[in-house]
């Protein structure tokens, strides 16, 4: 979990959904960059022995901090959180498992419920869960979701882990390096993480570095396997970068979460 000057409430109810997990055999990494937000007190609400606390003595890149947690970490598989989602109870069980029995399979996200500050309900984003759906997905957009992601520890460290100069989507630029080399990556239909979207969110503050990055992963990766509509979309997106923020996420809301979640059946 990479934190810089988090909501306390959010940061609680985050550290809170990790600690009290039903899957209870991990370590918490809290890589901090300083700022004028105490995350020690946070921290010691809980005093939690599996919690390890890294504060680094300026602000850096989020992708330095993702790394750092890389390097730092010592199980088998890694999980990623942010300082501002909630995971459900079930969401390590569930992946633990799944990764066990598909050995075959070095990556797995799941799906979201996306809430906004007080915690309310905006809808869910339904993700593919066939690994060739999502790898023939990737082209066109980001079929994972990355704060609801468990990978083997040891394909993320082949992949030489996060760019750092691949800005604001880092992370759709490591699944695509993990793709093309031939890695299996999947999803879970289960839901696994409420996705906190609210104005003071890096989510919401990054979206036109972030929508800057889809389209030179894209241009990097996928540009020959481009058909009409990928390329449309990229057009789109550039379009879309260009809006104000509020109203792009008005857009996202609108056109890619639903009322309910689908069916485990209809998902696959």
């Amino acid at each position: 979990m990479s934190v810089w000057r988090p909501d306390p409430d959010h940061l609680r109810q985050a550290l809170d959904s990790v600690l009290d997990q039903q899957f209870q055999d991990f370590e918490l990494l809290v890589i901090e960059d300083p700022s004028d937000v105490c995350v020690a007190q946070t921290l010691a609400t809980r005093a939690d022995p599996r919690v390890r606390h890294v504060v680094n003595v300026e602000r850096v890149p989020l992708a330095v901090s993702r790394n750092q947690g890389l390097a730092l970490a010592r199980g088998e598989f890694i999980a990623i959180a942010d300082a501002d989602d909630v995971c459900l109870p079930n969401r390590l069980a569930a992946q633990v498992a799944f990764l066990c029995a598909h050995p075959e399979v070095d990556l797995c996200g799941g799906q979201i419920e996306a809430i906004d500050g007080a915690g309310r309900s905006l809808g869910y984003r339904t993700y593919p869960c066939e690994p060739g759906r999502i790898t023939a997905t990737l082209r066109r957009y980001n079929p994972i979701a990355h704060p609801t992601v468990m990978a083997r520890r040891t394909a993320l460290l082949t992949a030489s882990g996060y760019d750092v100069d691949a800005g604001s989507g880092e992370d759709y630029d490591l699944w695509s390096r993990i793709a093309r080399s031939g890695r299996v990556l999947a999803n879970l239909p289960d839901l696994l993480v409420r996705y906190r979207l609210h104005p003071g969110s890096t989510k919401a503050t990054r979206l036109r570095a972030t929508l800057d990055a889809t389209l030179r992963v894209k241009q990097r990766y996928w540009r020959a396997n481009m058909g009409l509509r990928d390329r449309l979309r990229m057009a789109g997106e550039r379009v879309l970068k260009w809006l104000p923020p509020s109203l792009a996420t008005w857009l996202f809301v609108q056109c890619h979460l639903r009322d309910r979640p689908l069916s485990s059946a209809s998902r696959a």
